[in-house]
Protein backbone atom coordinates (compact mmCIF):
# COMPACT_ATOMS: atom_id res chain seq x y z
CA UNK A 1 0.00 0.00 0.00
CA UNK A 2 1.46 3.55 -1.10
CA UNK A 3 1.79 6.54 1.49
CA UNK A 4 -1.23 8.03 -0.16
CA UNK A 5 -3.38 5.31 -0.21
CA UNK A 6 -2.10 4.45 3.83
CA UNK A 7 -2.88 7.91 4.41
CA UNK A 8 -6.40 7.95 3.11
CA UNK A 9 -7.49 4.77 4.50
CA UNK A 10 -6.19 6.03 7.50
CA UNK A 11 -7.94 9.14 7.26
CA UNK A 12 -11.22 7.80 6.67
CA UNK A 13 -11.21 5.31 8.74
CA UNK A 14 -10.77 7.56 11.75
CA UNK A 15 -13.30 9.57 10.33
CA UNK A 16 -16.13 6.68 10.65
CA UNK A 17 -14.89 5.90 13.61
CA UNK A 18 -17.21 7.14 17.03
CA UNK A 19 -14.83 8.55 19.89
CA UNK A 20 -13.92 5.69 22.19
CA UNK A 21 -14.86 7.12 25.67
CA UNK A 22 -12.28 5.90 28.31
CA UNK A 23 -13.19 8.16 31.21
CA UNK A 24 -10.43 10.27 31.02
CA UNK A 25 -7.22 8.41 31.27
CA UNK A 26 -5.86 9.89 27.78
CA UNK A 27 -6.21 13.56 29.19
CA UNK A 28 -4.34 12.12 32.51
CA UNK A 29 -1.99 10.50 30.48
CA UNK A 30 -0.97 13.45 28.39
CA UNK A 31 -1.43 15.62 31.84
CA UNK A 32 1.48 13.80 33.62
CA UNK A 33 4.08 13.39 30.84
CA UNK A 34 6.72 15.61 31.38
CA UNK A 35 7.48 19.18 29.75
CA UNK A 36 9.77 18.73 26.45
CA UNK A 37 12.00 21.17 27.97
CA UNK A 38 13.09 22.45 24.99
CA UNK A 39 14.02 25.69 24.18
CA UNK A 40 13.85 27.09 20.95
CA UNK A 41 15.72 30.35 21.12
CA UNK A 42 18.33 27.90 22.62
CA UNK A 43 18.15 24.97 19.88
CA UNK A 44 18.25 27.83 16.95
CA UNK A 45 21.36 29.75 18.65
CA UNK A 46 23.10 26.27 18.54
CA UNK A 47 22.08 25.25 14.81
CA UNK A 48 24.06 28.41 13.73
CA UNK A 49 26.73 27.98 15.96
CA UNK A 50 27.45 24.17 14.44
CA UNK A 51 26.69 25.49 10.96
CA UNK A 52 29.46 28.25 11.36
CA UNK A 53 32.15 26.01 12.61
CA UNK A 54 31.33 24.01 9.96
CA UNK A 55 31.19 26.58 7.62
CA UNK A 56 34.77 28.26 9.23
CA UNK A 57 35.92 24.13 9.07
CA UNK A 58 35.62 23.23 5.54
CA UNK A 59 36.90 27.39 4.64
CA UNK A 60 39.76 26.27 6.80
CA UNK A 61 40.29 23.11 4.65
CA UNK A 62 39.92 24.52 1.47
CA UNK A 63 42.65 24.48 -1.12
CA UNK A 64 41.58 27.94 -1.88
CA UNK A 65 45.43 28.72 -3.86
CA UNK A 66 44.70 25.91 -6.24
CA UNK A 67 40.78 26.36 -7.15
CA UNK A 68 41.23 30.11 -7.05
CA UNK A 69 44.25 30.46 -9.94
CA UNK A 70 41.67 28.23 -11.66
CA UNK A 71 38.78 30.15 -11.14
CA UNK A 72 40.00 33.71 -11.80
CA UNK A 73 41.41 32.28 -15.60
CA UNK A 74 37.81 31.17 -16.18
CA UNK A 75 36.33 33.72 -19.37
CA UNK A 76 33.39 35.76 -18.76
CA UNK A 77 31.16 33.64 -20.96
CA UNK A 78 32.05 30.14 -18.48
CA UNK A 79 31.17 32.71 -15.03
CA UNK A 80 27.59 33.39 -16.93
CA UNK A 81 27.08 29.90 -17.67
CA UNK A 82 27.61 28.98 -14.31
CA UNK A 83 25.65 31.01 -12.71
CA UNK A 84 22.71 30.35 -14.91
CA UNK A 85 22.96 26.47 -14.54
CA UNK A 86 23.39 27.36 -10.35
CA UNK A 87 20.20 30.00 -10.88
CA UNK A 88 18.19 27.12 -12.85
CA UNK A 89 18.93 24.52 -10.05
CA UNK A 90 18.24 26.83 -7.23
CA UNK A 91 14.87 27.55 -8.80
CA UNK A 92 14.09 24.26 -9.48
CA UNK A 93 15.05 22.45 -6.18
CA UNK A 94 12.69 25.08 -4.47
CA UNK A 95 9.68 24.50 -7.06
CA UNK A 96 10.18 20.56 -6.42
CA UNK A 97 10.47 21.49 -2.27
CA UNK A 98 7.09 23.52 -3.07
CA UNK A 99 5.51 21.10 -5.04
CA UNK A 100 6.27 17.93 -2.26
CA UNK A 101 5.03 20.39 0.47
CA UNK A 102 2.03 21.02 -1.31
CA UNK A 103 1.15 17.49 -1.93
CA UNK A 104 1.87 16.25 1.18
CA UNK A 105 -0.43 19.09 3.32
CA UNK A 106 -3.65 18.43 4.69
Amino acid sequence: MSRNNLDDWLERTLAEEDYLEDAGFTESVMAALPDAGIDARRVKTLNWAVGLAASALAGAVFPWSKVGVALFGLSLDTWLIAATALAGAFTLAAIGGGLWSFKRAP
